[in-house]
């Protein structure tokens, strides 16, 4: 049986040993003695040759302590139930490359495979993720989340609920409303209300914490520039926008979103403490840069197990639930008061605005991780219910009397008696309780009487029709306000060439950019008054350098009762 290699090369680094140990050796003596091969034995002693096994391949990509650095990503990552795809691997290595001053360089379409033939951990393999119905969840799934809980509480040990996030990204379709119930007289089906099912996606990133407290959103916007008609109206300045070609968060997104994630969070540590984000398995959250930045900013990145963060994350539960739902109602609303206008792009931002508070409340975010059992770690939470999905078969229980059940006896106090009308103005209350005793008087007749109660009844029957009246045109205009406005293609100008702007930051370049026109304006109308009337003419005056001017008149007493324009 031959030899294996390790065995082989073991006995020619003896023979090498112990020929070099004597002054004169007889190699072929030495060959034989060992069972190697005479010329191997020649080389290694007179030429100082080396074994094949000790010198690295001159045409490696990576180096050693680039690979070992992969190696350590690639570890970390699957530790954090975030195993990375061959792609994402050579994405990595690309990544490396370009540091280390190889831009034009990168690795071939085998390197990775190559490279994990290699990898030293042995238990470390390509195994198949397999896409299944989230409802299909068996016994060695939950013993799966039961592990992961475990790990979880490991993590999270000592940790301020503060300092525990989680970030996640939803899709709004602009113009999507909801099915809905309404009461009408039309027999079938009422009239439908115009929406569409096709309109353009924007994406919106959201991050909360444990305690309640929730990051500013990034709205991505499909496109490549920024437009002027999206900030004419009062969103928050520290809001963040981008742009994207499809309307996706991509790579760069994701990095420049963990910057500013890093930024906002670090007023928030204490002296020692470290942040946990908990991500999903998106692809732009295993980039090397992604991960880089986190590692450097002190922030642990924990995943999710793949195909069940429908479950576990807590933002995929009731935050974003009640975010669609408050979306939708929106554009109902748009639809029914608007006048034929839709939702558009550029009121998206207006219109997220109205409704963001009310879907992600602190006591939302916190009910969130709370009822994931994420903090305080209960994994009791979404694995009991999970077991009890399938509801156990009942027991048939047949009877053979021939009696029928009694039915029940209608319930008297049932919600539809307990209903009362509602309340009217205090002030119409009033006047009928001032006016009601006016239908006692003995020297009213019968008819005027009849005619005084029912001035009372329809005096509170028009004053609730007028405040309806009144509450449906506020909002008629507050929903067509921002939709009214004139919209123009011009883009906002003078920003950073990555996409990513504040929202203070776009409305400083607006106001920038109007100021000057503002100026060029003037200036061509002091020009056409001069070449009209051929004198100069005396530049206009703002209502603020009239009142820096302006001189005050004094009284006898000292008293300011005035002021003298110079102008």
């Amino acid at each position: 049986m031959a030899d294996s290699i390790e065995t082989e090369v073991s006995r020619v680094n003896e023979a090498v040993k112990h020929a070099r140990s004597q002054k004169k050796p007889n190699l072929r003596e030495v060959a034989r003695q060992y069972d190697v091969n005479y010329r191997l034995l020649w080389r290694r002693v007179n030429c100082n040759m080396k074994p094949k096994t000790e010198v690295k391949p001159s045409n490696y990509t990576l180096n050693v302590y680039q690979e070992k650095a992969l190696g350590y990503w690639i570890k970390t990552l699957d530790a954090s139930f975030l195993p990375p795809t061959p792609a994402i691997i050579e994405h990595w290595a690309n990544a490396t490359l370009a540091r280390s001053k190889t831009p034009d360089r990168t690795v071939g379409k085998d390197w990775v495979y190559r490279y994990i033939r290699r990898f030293p951990d042995t238990e470390m393999k390509l195994r198949r993720q397999k896409i299944i119905d989230s409802k299909r969840l068996g016994i060695t799934d939950v013993a799966e989340l039961y592990h992961w809980y475990d790990l979880l509480a490991k993590a999270l040990e000592g940790v301020n609920p503060r300092n525990i996030y989680n970030f996640d990204e939803t899709g709004f379709q602009i113009g999507q409303g909801r099915t809905r119930r309404v009461f009408s007289s039309q027999s079938g089906k009422a009239s439908d209300l115009p929406g569409t099912e096709h309109g353009e996606r924007v994406t919106v990133a959201e991050c909360i914490a444990a305690d309640g407290w929730r990051m500013q959103p990034l709205v991505i916007f499909k496109g490549q520039h920024h437009m002027e008609s999206w900030y004419n109206h009062p969103i928050p300045d520290e809001w963040i926008t981008a742009t994207a070609e499809k309307g996706y968060i991509i790579d760069k997104l994701a990095v420049r979103w963990m910057e500013e994630f890093d930024r906002e969070t670090r007023t928030r540590l204490k002296n020692g403490e470290q942040r946990i984000l908990l991500v999903d398995g998106c692809g732009s959250h295993l980039t090397f840069e992604f991960l880089d930045t986190a590692t450097e900013a002190g922030i642990k990145i924990f995943g999710f197990p793949p195909n069940r963060t429908n479950y576990l994350q807590p933002l995929d539960g009731k935050p974003f639930q009640a975010y669609k739902a408050y979306f939708k109602t929106q554009n109902n609303l748009i639809s029914q008061w608007g006048g034929g206008l839709l939702a558009s792009k550029s009121s998206f931002l207006n219109d997220l605005y109205q409704f963001r508070d009310k879907a992600l409340t602190p006591r939302m975010c916190r009910n969130a991780f709370s009822e994931r059992g994420i903090y305080p770690v209960d994994a009791k939470k979404v694995c009991e219910s999970l077991e009890n999905a399938l509801p156990p078969i009942p027991d048939i229980e047949i009877d053979l009397s021939g009696e029928k059940t009694p039915s029940p006896e209608p319930d008297l106090l049932s919600s539809s008696l307990e209903n009362t009308p509602s309340k009217t103005f205090k002030d119409v209350e009033k006047r009928q309780k001032h006016l009601s005793p006016l239908l006692c008087r003995p020297d009213l007749t019968p008819k005027e009487k009849k005619t005084l109660a029912q001035v009372l009844d329809e005096q509170e029957f028009y004053f609730n029709a007028l405040a309806n009246t009144t509450a449906t045109i506020r909002e008629m205009a507050a929903i067509r306000a921002p939709r009214e406005k004139k919209t123009t293609r011009r883009r906002v100008m003078g920003l950073s060439d990555d996409s990513v702007i504040r929202v203070k930051d776009a409305k400083r370049s607006i106001a920038e950019r109007k100021a000057k026109e503002d100026k060029k304006d003037e200036r061509r109308a002091v020009k056409e008054l001069e070449k009209k009337y051929g004198v100069p003419t005396t530049p206009r005056i703002t209502e603020a350098q009239r009142e820096a001017e302006a001189e005050p008149l004094y009284s006898e007493s000292g008293e300011v009762i005035g002021f003298y324009d110079k102008f």
